[in-house]
């Protein structure tokens, strides 16, 4: 009996024949010869005349059954490992249905919770184990089964027939058809554990992103509404700045999750788990609200650093001009020509660089109005842009007076110097 069967239903019945005619005639067979071995032994004790040949013939009776026996065995094995391939084959193409509409259903997609999307891919995840264990079952069972139909034949062996040979041809084809739909099954899980995995990035993401919007929202941005002046003296400007660097050491801890979930974001898009536009699009906004609130603070320290420079400047810069100024007024001079040059020219970078410095104090004060006022109207700055405009002014006039003084001054010295010039070429 060659045939082993091509589905579940054919392997039972199969099995059945067998297992009757083992049950029921084996066993009386097996009773008939061990009797008739017990009565040639009989024979040969009484010292039969023909105890040759009934021992030649009892020998070959109980070789022959040994083989026949053997043959039941392997074969019973054979069926049995065809059974168990079948069995585990069909039981596998069975559920592919099932793995199937499970791996397809994306309703977690809409799901906003990482716990629970955490236990999902854990589902999932055994899903997969159970699909290779299933898997690998069958293909264990197929190896086992084909190695059976194609070992080595002995002489009368009815694996030799084409029935073994087809049968091994089908256990192959049902192999590959498994192994296919376990290919596939791969497919499946492996982009379904990659949406949940992507989705729990991004969930993750935006739990980041959200605390730090809501602390800018929440504490960042309303300090900066707040602190908006910039002071009247170069004490008040100092202290101010001084609040603005605590506030920036309490935002350092913002600054450091927000760099953080940049490098995060980056992770995300080297190693390829979540697709680039979704990371783009829940981003975006982070990454502007964050650089405009860095702004502000950079802005907003800036001005501070400036209001102080300025105020202070403003002081010694009236000194210093009144000094030159008071250089300018002198009337005394040389009555060597080249004395009046080296006084010249050393009057000039004094006024030049006493107006350079009026002028970088005028710009610097008119930027500091400039920014105070864009955006505000708070009465708080209101006194301050009033002071300021009004210590600008008086470097102006500063200026004016400085201006109008260097010219006198240049013109006298400049008449002088030619008129020593004159002189001298006159006695010449």
């Amino acid at each position: 009996m060659a045939f082993v069967g091509r589905t579940m239903n054919k392997k039972i019945h199969v099995w059945a024949i067998i297992l009757k005619d083992s049950a029921i005639h084996v066993q009386e067979i097996s009773e008939n010869i061990k009797k008739i071995l017990e009565g040639a032994e009989k024979l040969l004790q009484s010292g039969h005349y023909e105890a040759d040949l009934i021992e030649s013939i009892a020998g070959s009776l109980e070789q022959e059954w040994k083989q026949f026996a053997m043959d039941i065995s392997e074969r019973g094995s054979l069926l049995a490992c065809s059974v168990s391939f079948h069995k585990k084959s069909e039981e596998f193409l069975r559920r592919v249905r099932s793995w199937q509409d499970q791996l397809h259903d994306d309703s977690y997609s809409s799901l906003t919770d990482i716990d629970q999307l955490s236990q999902l891919l854990i589902q999932e995840v055994n899903v997969k184990k159970e699909i290779d264990t299933s898997y690998e079952a069958v293909s264990a069972e197929s190896k086992q089964l084909i190695e059976a139909l194609q070992k080595p034949l002995l002489a009368g062996d009815e694996r030799d027939s084409p029935e073994f040979s087809e049968a091994a041809s089908h256990v192959m084809e049902l192999f590959l058809n498994v192994h296919e739909h376990h290919r596939q099954l791969g497919i499946l899980c492996d982009a379904k554990q990659s949406g949940i995995r992507e989705l729990i990035h991004m969930l993750t993401l935006e739990q980041d992103i959200t605390q730090v919007i809501k602390w800018i929202d929440e504490h960042g941005e309303p300090f900066l509404d707040k602190h908006t002046d910039v002071g009247m003296t170069a004490e008040k400007a100092e202290a101010l700045l001084k609040r603005h660097e605590e506030f920036e050491a309490i935002a350092k801890n913002t600054y450091t999750n927000a760099n953080q979930i940049k490098e995060a974001i980056k992770q995300l898009q080297d190693t390829g788990e979540c697709r680039p536009d979704e990371i783009r699009k829940r981003t975006q906004y982070f990454d502007r609200r964050v650089q405009t609130f860095v702004g502000r603070v950079e802005e907003r320290k800036q001005i501070l650093e400036q209001a102080v420079s300025f105020y202070s400047n403003t002081k010694t810069l009236h000194e210093s001009v009144d000094k030159v100024k008071a250089l300018l007024e002198i009337e005394e001079l040389s009555d060597d020509p080249d004395d009046i040059a080296k006084v010249l020219l050393k009057l000039r970078h004094q006024c030049e660089r006493a107006l350079e410095n009026i002028n970088q104090s005028i710009n610097d004060g008119r930027a500091i109005v400039e920014h105070v006022t864009r955006g505000t109207q708070d009465v708080k700055t209101t006194g301050s842009c009033e002071h300021l405009e009004e210590l600008i002014s008086e470097l102006e006039a500063k200026k004016n007076v400085l201006e109008m003084a260097w010219m006198r001054r240049r013109e006298q010295m400049e008449l002088w110097q030619q008129l020593w010039e004159f002189e001298r070429d006159g006695e010449q």
